[in-house]
């Protein structure tokens, strides 16, 4: 087989050609136990972090790794032919990441001294900077005289929690009225007989990204 670029043993610069990376020998396992720099090691976690770091432990089933075929990317492609080889067991994203809910995959083969490539490794990093704002269930004036709100947890979202606002006009200045609750629903007991009300939720996700008010509810008590 051909090699590109290549001087062994080392494994310089460079990368494997097609060829090469079609017949190679896959007979040793992987690069194991990749962790991302804030400390998750499952893979598929959701992170808010724009350029994660890597690293990774080095094959336990070859006695000497020359370098690492890595991939970062949305596709499934083989490290050999679209990564980039480097000698060093880290990895960091050169731009920062965008997107809501998108996956991106780390995907590594390790090549021993003779030339020969390991089984592929792949981690899934979710990034998820977004969460979308709840949605109006119900509003009301009730017995008491007080006025309860009733909301809809947006599908698909790791929400775990809501904050509630109020204002006295549509589009006035909404000051908080809760801190963050866990339920879909609130009572604002500090109405007075008389007047009009605006309120507005939104909904803060494990990851603490924040979303967007709702609509406001108008409700006269």
């Amino acid at each position: 087989d051909s090699v590109d670029d290549i001087g062994l043993p080392e494994l310089g610069a460079g990368r494997v050609n097609a060829a090469h990376a079609i017949t190679a020998t896959e007979n040793f396992g992987g690069p194991t136990a990749v962790v991302i720099s804030h400390n998750k090691t499952a893979s598929g976690e959701r992170s808010r972090g724009k350029r994660p770091s890597f690293t990774w432990n080095k094959p336990t089933s070859v006695a000497s790794v020359s370098g690492y075929y890595v991939y970062f990317g949305r596709k499934r492609k083989d490290p050999l032919v679209a990564g980039d080889l480097q000698t060093s067991r880290q990895f960091r994203s050169r731009k920062k990441l965008k997107g809501n809910e998108k996956t991106y995959r780390l995907r590594i083969k390790a090549m021993d001294v003779d030339g020969n490539s390991s089984k592929l490794s792949e981690f899934l990093y979710v990034i998820d900077r977004k969460v979308q704002r709840p949605t109006w269930r119900s509003t009301a004036a009730i017995a008491t005289g007080d006025v309860q709100l009733r909301w809809y947890k947006p599908k698909g979202e790791h929400v775990v929690g809501y904050k509630v606002y109020r204002a006295t006009e549509r589009t006035g200045k909404y000051q908080s009225l809760s801190g963050v609750i866990t339920q879909k629903k609130y009572i604002d007991v500090t109405t007075q007989a008389g007047q009009t009300f605006f309120y507005k939720v939104r909904a803060i996700d494990d990851l603490g990204n924040i979303s967007t008010l709702t609509g406001a509810r108008r409700v006269s008590v």
